[in-house]
């Protein structure tokens, strides 16, 4: 994105009055016009003027038509329910095999299963992608890797992107890491998220971290 490199914040439009920033990352942020108080504790600035070096009408064309073919991508991994032979009942299991690309297309019912947490289960390194039907999904519980939650700064689920290709509304209720690809829905949730996250508007959320994604679509 050019000069966006050299920016932890970017708010093209600038931000709301009354809308308080804390930079901890030592960079700086670009944010025209005056509103908001931005307190730099790595000794950043703010940017009101030139480039940003997005240019979000086309970041925006080239994710709204990602998302759709992804969304429209065959199911290659299995769904596997919580009682059947050999699958951990506390689980609802995704398993897939292929050592590059495993996809799963699942509901938003799946999704929002508040008894039974989603574990994908492939092997280590092969790019993840979950499908989720549905225009206002939240997810129920939690997400495991291979029945194993990780947090914070942790990149071992650095490789699995949920895509929502359908979803209005996305809400996180429930310790997730992993990319969010949501172009089309306000994204929102009260608990620790880690992974990058794109959607149309950012609500409220819990903690969250940024872990880039590194597989290949």
């Amino acid at each position: 994105f050019g000069s966006a490199a050299t920016f932890d914040l970017v708010a093209g439009n600038g931000v709301g009055a009354g809308t308080q920033f804390n930079i901890n990352s030592h960079g700086n942020a670009y944010a025209p016009g005056s509103n908001g108080n931005f307190n730099f504790n790595g000794g950043g600035h703010r940017v009101t003027t030139g480039s940003s070096g997005i240019d979000f009408d086309e970041l925006r064309t080239s994710l709204d038509a990602l998302t759709l073919s992804l969304g429209a991508l065959t199911s290659t991994g299995t769904v596997l329910g919580t009682n059947q032979p050999g699958v951990n009942p506390s689980f609802l299991v995704l398993k897939g095999t292929d050592p590059t690309l495993n996809i799963f297309n699942i509901t938003a019912a799946q999704f929002a299963d508040t008894n039974h947490p989603i574990d994908i289960q492939a092997p280590a390194g092969s790019t993840i992608i979950v499908n989720v039907a549905g225009t206002n999904v939240t997810l129920g519980t939690g997400l495991y890797y291979n029945e194993n939650q990780t947090s914070g700064d942790s990149a071992a689920n650095a490789n699995i992107l949920f895509n929502f290709a359908d979803a209005q509304s996305v809400t996180i209720n429930g310790q997730f890491n992993a990319s969010i690809l949501a172009p089309f829905a306000i994204l929102s949730g009260n608990s620790q998220m880690a992974g990058n996250f794109i959607a149309a508007q950012i609500g409220h959320t819990g903690e969250v971290h940024n872990v880039e994604f590194t597989a290949t679509l």
